[in-house]
This record gives C-alpha cells, structure tokens and sequence, in this order.
C-alpha cells in the first residue's frame, strides 16, 4: 500500500508502466499506464462522459449531447465506421465542431478529477504494481473507460501540483462522511439571493448553498450524489463556503447499522472490484472496527491468499499474521500462515506451526488435512508431537499399516528422547493396529514382551495422590513439622547425593511411623516417605551421570548421550529434572553440529566450504560421529590428469580432475594410478589437507641400469645346499563377524523368489577386519525391501553377544538406517528366481563409510553393556 504522491513519484521512476488501483471499498478506480498512453476504469460506479464535460464547458449543445449520448445507450444507430464504444471516436466521427484538442482536454480534465477525488473518499486504499497492466482489466467489458493517449506526463505534473495545493481543502473536508450545516449568514444569502462570485463557479456554489439550506445536516456523500458533483469538486466549493462563513461542517459519529450495510454491499460487490486485494482488506479493517472478529479473520485471509497466489510470500505472511491475530481459530489462516512460511524457507517456523493446523484439524475431524500437513512437516523436523498428532490422523483414515509405522517411528523417537515409560504404553496402545510383524515391531522398539503390555495398560490408568486437607490435629502437625526441620538441618551439611543417603534412611523410617496416622498429616507423611525413597534409589544409580553438567568441556558428547539413555530417567523429582534438562541441551547441540554437517556438504568446493568445514570441526569438536559421517568436497587434481582414483575402498568411474567428499575426522586411504606412472598412495586426513584443493604429482618409474660386462675366462661360482626352514602356519582365526543374508521389510511373498549370494568375510579381511574382544561375537543381518525398483537395502541390524555362564547370549541390537536407499543389482536365473548380488557388490555403497557405521554401532553396544555391568556392581 502507497501514498497517492509516492505512487506518482514511483510510476514516472518507470516510464510511466504500471498501473495504481484506488478503492474506498465500494468503488474501485484504476489508472492504467501502457505504452499507448492512459486507461482509466471504474467499478461500482460510471465515469463521467465527454460530452456531459464538453457541454458543460459549452463546448456541445444539449441536442448533440442527446445524440451521443443515444447512440452509446443503443437507442440510435451510429454512422459508418465509428466505433460506439470509444466515446472520442464517436464525438469525432459525428462531426459536432469539437476537435481532438477539446476532446483530449475534457478527458484530462476527467482522469485529473477522478485522481483528486479519490483522496475524499473515506480511508482510501492504494495498490501500486509496475510494468505491465493486468490484461484482463483492459479487456473487460462491463467496465466504465476512457482513454488519454497523449499528454499524460504534463497531467501526472499538473496532477502533483494539484494534491500539494488541495491541503486547505482536506483540512475543512477530510472526506464526504462529514455533515454540513448552514450558517444565518448562508441562509440570509440564500433569502437574498446575493451573487456568489462571477462564472459558472457562482451558479455551482449557489446550487450548493442552497441544497443546504433546503436539507439542513446532510453528508458530503448524499449532496455530492443528489447535485452530481464529483468528491474534489464538492469539498472545493465547500471549503470556499466555509471560509466565507456560509456553511459549517462537523463529523458525525459511524453508525454501527449503516457500517454492517456497507460491509454487506461491499461483500456483495467483491466480484466486480477491480482489486479484490484491497476490497479484502478494506473489509478486514471495516469488520474489525465494527468487533466482527470472524469476519475481519476470514477477508485478511482471503487477501493473503491473492498475494501468495501472485508470488509475495512476505507480503501474505504479514497478511496471515494479521487474520490470525483476529481470530486464532481461522483454519483458512492458519493453513496460509503454514503456506507462506514455507515459501518463504522459514522452514523450522513452518513445521511447527503445520504441527499446530494438524492438531486443529484433527480436532475437527479432518484427518485428510492433518496427514497432509503433518507429513510435510515432519519431512524436514521430526518431533514426538508430531509423530503422535500423524498416528491419529492414519487411525481416523483407517489406515492400520501406516499408523503402525508411524507409530513405531514414534515409540523409537520416544526411547531416544528418554521417555521410556510414554514409549511402551503407546506400544501397548498401538497393539490393535496392523499385523503380527508390526506388533512385533512396536513391542521390540519399545523394549516388551507380550508378558508385560497388560500390566503395563493397567499400570498406566493408576493415578497419584495429589489432594490433602488443610488442616489437622495439632499434635501431629507438630511432629510432622519437627520431622521436616530435622531433615533439611542435616541435608543442609551434606554436600554430595551419596553422603546424602545416610540422612534419609533415618527420616524414611520416622515417616512410614507418622504415615500410620489419619487425616491430612498421615497423606503428607506417607508422600514424604515415597519422595524421599525415590531419592535414595537414585542416589547411586544417577547420581555419577550429573558430573556431566558441565558437558561443553566433555570430550565425546555421544558418550554422555548413550549412558544418559542407558540410565533411564530418574524417579525422584529433584534429579529427573535436571538429568532431563541435561538430555534436552545435549541433543540440541548434537542437532546443531549435525544441521552444521549438512550445510556444509551442501557446498561444493570452494573456499568458504573448506573455512566453514574448519568452523564445525573446531565447534563441534566432542561430537566426533557427526564429523566422522559429515564430509566437505576438495578437488583432487593430479599431474599429468586422467589418473584412476581408490578412495576408502571405492573406485571411481571418473577420472582426475574429480570431486572427493573428505570427513572431518577420521583417515582415508587415497590411491591414485596411471599407466606409465607409480602408483601413489597416501592417507587423507581432513586436517592435514591444504584448503578446497588436493594436487598430487604421479612420478615416471626409474629407468633400468645399464647390464653390467661379463668377466673373460671361467669364473667359479658356490651353491648353498642348506635347505631354508618353512614359515610355521599361523592357526586362522575364526571371524567374530558373521554376515547373515539379511531379513526383509513386509512382502513375505514377494521375497520368496529372491535368491542372497553369502559374502562371510565383508567384514573381516585384512587391516579393514572389524576384531572384537574374546567374549564378545557380532551379528550383521541386512534389512532388505522388495520394491516395484527391485531389492532396495534401507539398513543394517547389528546384534552383539556376550558369552555368560550359560553360553552366548544376545545383550544388544543396534540399527543403522541408511540415508537413502541403495538399489542392489538382480540377475535372473534360468529357472525363474532371482539372485540379489552380496553385500561386498553393493552398487553405490560406499565400503568405509559402512564400515565405520558398523565400528561405531559395536562400540556403543558394548560401552552399553559394559556400563550396565559396573551399574550393577555397584
């Protein structure tokens, strides 16, 4: 929205090529600049003619005005090759002895009031759109236009001067809604008929005086309608009235009825408007004036929605905050609020507020809605809200299968999180949903057998005590307030949970003694009692895992992270919260280095990727899994160029000059080879490497020497006899990695004519060999889907054993989900089947980085079952 000056100002900075719509809601008034000249139309009400103007100007008799004017209604014929619609060729083509310059000069007349008439209207709106017109403006029929094709600089000028000049008029009349009264002054002038001035001014300011005199009270609108005036025109003659001291003018408070007619009239007319944009939101603006909330939400909404339909997204965010503002409850808000926001690449804003419109919706019973929000929403940000709100939303769709996915993706988000409680009973929940397979899945990711969903369904319905009278006998309130101060006396000299321990135990049992009592002082003694045997329960159990507060200065965030999960949360109120606290902050900063990794190998290989690179790796230095999977592209040039290149197990289809993605941390092995060159081999280390660019120099081999001369005459030559001792054999080591063929993913019958090549030793070959200690054994099983693509592997399933007094036992399953999944290739056999090529085959799979997900996942589980284990010795 603009000014009339700066919209002025701003459409001859272009050429005079755009176009300025006006509207006061319920007429509409546009200024259509081409390259052809000037367009004004008008909704809602007709321009004045030309040849009213002209005869008015005395430029045209009434008898020919009567011509024209017939002949543009229909009622005569126009002549021979005239144009009734272009009111200037038919003025022409008639031959009424006005010439083109009289014509041209009552149309600028016309578009000049028409312009100053707009700043009279009441809380004119201005819309401003450069370069060319709307095309279905200047081709709509129903429309009231003229055209100005030349002069239309030296108007826009006259125009300017005309608006600064009028300020004295907008001071008395600042638009039509005021009311005009006659003074005695004005009434005796009319009585004696006295002169006004000279010129057809003084007959029209007569007519004014005296149309007041007549209808004492009337607005500037009503006298503007009944005498034809234009709004400039009438607040002119008005405004000289006034200060010769004939006419008064005061305002009128709105009137609440007339207000709600207009709205009505403008909402009837909207389809008409010439900018539905600003009629929209000229009815907000009305409707919230009037306490219309509803009303005022719907029409912003609508407005935002006509700006984010012509690509403003900023604009209509703005526009969507102002509804929903008006009215929280405006679907149709709230659903453009979550449009623009993702058109505008706010996109963490976006999902939360999609979140929101999901729950709404669902509250609506609108699941379609919701699943539509949702899963957008939580493709870029995952959350447990989200994931809960998109279970429901499937339920309501009587969708089993997805729910059951979607809620196994929640219980798995759940554990993660901490919330191991809120995890099994949305297990036990979801039992109902799906089939076998997926119950097993939601009871395995939750971490139940089928023994314990009851009692944990029954467990869940329990509820905790919470109500206490306020009052009691006074004999046992005194002893219940002792036992307290007792208490805090000796936690007050205690400085650790553990020394802490030794003071409870005693107040437990004073306790448990008041607990026996009736009343109020029983409840709260009995509550003591379980608070502070919760409290001793964690004292050993989590009271080592808060010397991780200060976790900026731990070394392996993962680490914390992993025993934190591993503890659970505790029971006492006065560790869970802090412990939760703790959990919160360290997975913000591990999502932070992980959206930092992305970025990063989002970049190719330039300067500012390998300075940002360098930026994580000293920020986020404690999370050394997020920089061992997060790369950054360098440039591998070679001299001379077109050598092969083995990069961590891989080869290249392409040939140097190439692209590598370095990680941060961790050392890959680099070869490079050339035919008629020594092969070059070199560890690559992220740390080590100079910035964005790698070159390497490929050496020609050394030349032979020169054959050495043969000595004239016979020469003796000694041959050892001894016999060399063979190298003793080494006994193999039986591998502790054990590849299995893999499981799959639904289609049980689908998978039946798949065939798996074995590949035992993936996992186990050479310095790559993934070793283990002596008691522990691995288990890798790929997790395989049958898709219309072929076989796709979407990850990896590692269970550890641990060998017991009573054999091996499985303590731990880790699971690696692949980013995105791999095709692995098929080959047809003769009879039918199908064969899937081994793990080691797999296209587009990158060994070292598989390799290291494995190593990591191994390592976790045993940290895992190795802090279970002093937990329990302890």
């Amino acid at each position: 929205m603009v000014s009339s000056v700066r919209a002025l100002e701003q459409l001859e900075e272009a050429n005079l090529h755009g176009a300025l719509t006006v509207s006061d809601g319920l007429v509409d008034v546009g200024f259509l600049f081409t390259r052809g000249g000037l367009r004004l139309v008008s909704a809602g009400r007709p321009l004045p003619s030309l040849a009213a103007r002209l005869a008015e100007q005395g430029l045209l008799g009434a008898q020919e005005r009567q011509q024209v004017e017939a002949i543009r209604a229909g009622r005569r014929r126009p002549p021979p090759d005239v144009d009734p619609r272009s009111e200037r060729e038919l003025l022409l083509g008639l031959r009424l002895g006005v010439g083109p310059e009289e014509v041209d000069g009552a149309a600028r007349a016309i578009v000049g009031e028409a312009f100053l008439s707009c700043l009279f209207w009441p809380d004119p709106r201005y819309e401003l759109t450069l370069g060319e017109p709307n095309p279905e403006l200047l081709q709509r029929r129903d429309l009231s236009a003229l055209t100005l094709s030349l002069g239309v600089k030296a108007l826009i000028a006259e125009v300017k001067a005309r608006v600064r000049a009028i300020g004295d008029v907008l001071r008395t009349v600042s638009d039509l809604r005021v009311v005009v009264e006659p003074t005695p002054a004005g009434r005796e002038a009319v009585a004696a008929k006295a002169p006004l001035g000279e010129g057809p001014g003084a007959v029209r300011r007569a007519r004014l005086l005296r149309a007041v005199v007549e209808e004492p009270g009337s607005s500037g609108r009503d006298l503007a309608a009944r005498l034809r005036f234009s709004e400039v025109e009438l607040a002119s003659r008005v405004h000289e009235l006034t200060t010769r001291g004939l006419l008064a003018t005061a305002r009128r408070p709105p009137d609440p009825e007339e207000e709600l007619e207009r709205i009505r009239a403008m909402e009837a007319g909207i389809d008409e408007a010439l900018s539905q944009l600003l009629r929209r939101v000229r009815l907000a603006d009305d409707s919230a004036r009037l306490g219309d909330a509803p009303r005022a939400a719907r029409h912003m909404a609508r407005a935002g929605g006509l700006l984010l339909g012509a690509g403003r997204a900023e604009e209509a965010l703005r526009t969507f905050q102002g509804a929903l503002k008006y009215s929280e409850d405006d679907l149709e808000a709230r659903e453009g609020y979550v449009q623009s926001l993702w058109g505008t690449r706010r996109d963490a804003e976006a999902a939360t507020a999609a979140e929101e419109l999901g729950r709404r919706y669902l509250e609506l019973n609108l699941p379609t809605r919701a699943r539509r929000v949702l899963e957008r929403a939580l493709g870029f940000q995952e959350s447990a809200s989200g994931l809960d709100l998109l279970v429901r939303s499937y339920v309501k769709l009587k969708k089993p299968k997805l729910a059951a996915e979607a809620g196994q993706r929640l219980v798995n988000r759940l554990r993660r999180e901490g919330r191991a409680e809120e995890a099994r009973e949305l297990a036990a929940k979801l039992l109902q949903l799906g089939d076998d397979a997926d119950r097993r899945k939601l009871l395995r990711a939750a971490g139940l057998d089928r023994r314990k969903v009851a009692a944990l369904v029954v467990l869940g319905g329990v509820a905790s005590l919470g109500f206490f009278p306020a009052r009691a006998e006074e004999a046992r309130r005194e002893r219940y307030a002792a036992l307290v101060r007792r208490l805090q006396g000796e936690l007050g000299g205690v400085r650790d949970l553990r020394a802490a321990r030794g003071a409870m135990t005693p107040a437990i049992a004073d306790a448990d003694v008041l607990a026996g009592e009736p009343g109020a002082t029983g409840a709260r003694a009995r509550a003591l009692a379980e608070d502070l045997r919760a409290v001793v329960a964690d004292c050993e159990r989590v009271a080592p895992l808060l010397a991780y507060l200060p976790w900026r200065e731990q070394p392996d965030i993962d680490h914390v992270l992993a025993r934190l999960r591993v503890q659970g949360e505790a029971r006492s109120q006065a560790l869970a919260t802090p412990l939760k606290r703790l959990r919160e902050e360290l997975e913000a900063y591990r999502a932070a280095a992980q959206r930092a990794a992305a970025e990063v190998r989002a970049l190719g290989p330039t300067a500012d990727a390998y300075a940002r690179a360098v930026d994580v790796r000293r920020r986020f230095a404690n999370v050394p899994s997020v920089l061992r999977s997060a790369t950054v592209a360098v440039e591998l040039v070679s001299a001379p160029p077109g050598a092969v290149v083995r990069y961590g197990g891989t080869r290249y289809s392409q040939r140097t000059p190439l692209v590598l993605q370095v990680p941060l941390k961790g050392v890959r092995e680099l070869r490079l080879s050339l035919e008629g060159h020594e092969e070059v081999r070199r560890q690559i280390d992220f740390a080590a490497i100079e910035p964005q660019r790698m070159r390497i120099e490929l050496r020609l081999p050394p030349r032979p020497t020169a054959a050495q001369p043969r000595p004239r005459g016979r020469t003796r030559v000694s041959v050892s006899r001894t016999t060399p001792k063979p190298a003793p054999k080494r006994r193999p080591r039986p591998p502790q990695i054990e590849l299995r063929e893999g499981t799959f993913l639904g289609a049980r019958g689908a998978a039946k004519k798949y065939v798996f090549e074995s590949s035992p030793s993936y996992f186990v070959r050479g310095a790559r060999a993934l070793r283990l200690p002596a008691r522990y054994r691995a288990r890798v099983r790929p997790l395989n889907r049958v898709t219309r693509r072929g076989v796709m592997l979407v990850g990896i399933d590692v269970d550890l054993f641990v060998y017991r007094s009573r054999g091996w036992v499985r303590e731990r399953t880790e699971r690696i989900e692949l980013d995105e999944p791999l095709q692995r290739p098929v080959v047809v056999l003769r009879d039918g089947r199908r064969r899937v090529r081994a793990l080691r085959r797999t296209i587009s799979l990158k060994e070292d980085e598989l390799f290291d997900e494995v190593r990591e996942a191994l390592r976790d589980a045993m940290r895992a079952i190795k802090n279970k284990e002093r937990s329990r010795r302890g």
